[in-house]
């Protein structure tokens, strides 16, 4: 934790810049943590300026896992390209679809409203190792991981979560009536 204090300490920024705007923020000598540098980012504006500077995700290309090695391995043998990177929204449709497929075979049908309540209290594995549920209020609970990008591009992971962390609904506790 002392590295993130670091960071969020006077001379550091929290941000929330995408794409190519970011690279404006990383070229200014402070260090920044961020929820929207994708490696992917990282390599099209140049590794050069984002290294030494964080972002906060549920997954990196760079977790040590055996489950992880294998989607990435899949992915660069699909794509036929050995540096082509995986992500965060990646690992969120890797994690939806077995969800979707797990709540269609417990609804017995594709239709919607019954694989929606199917939903509810499935549990998979992600590709960090663990497992992810989803909740009643239909977030995943994952883990949560801040890492440092390196001069490859990629993430040395400086922190994880102990434990999964649970989303909570942006309507609040009003429901989907509130909409």
């Amino acid at each position: 934790m002392a590295q993130i204090e670091a960071v969020v300490k006077p001379g550091g920024v929290g941000e929330d810049v995408g794409g190519k705007p970011m690279a404006l923020v990383c070229i200014q000598p402070i260090l920044a943590i961020s929820g929207s540098y994708l490696a992917i980012s990282i390599k099209s504006i140049g590794i050069e300026p984002m290294v030494g500077h964080y972002a906060a995700w549920n997954y990196f290309m760079s977790i040590d896992a055996e489950e992880n090695r294998d989607f990435v391995t899949n992915w660069q043998a699909f794509t036929g390209d050995d540096s082509r990177v995986s992500n965060d929204p990646m690992k969120a449709q890797y994690i939806g679809f077995r969800m979707w497929v797990s709540a269609v075979e417990r609804a017995g049908t594709i239709a919607t409203d019954k694989v929606r309540d199917a939903m509810t209290g499935i549990t998979t594995t992600n590709l960090t190792g663990g497992s992810a549920q989803m909740l009643p209020n239909h977030h995943i609970n994952k883990p949560m991981y801040i890492g440092k990008v390196k001069p490859d591009g990629q993430y040395q992971i400086i922190w994880r979560s102990p434990d999964n962390t649970n989303g909570d609904p942006w309507y609040g506790e009003t429901g989907r009536s509130s909409w």
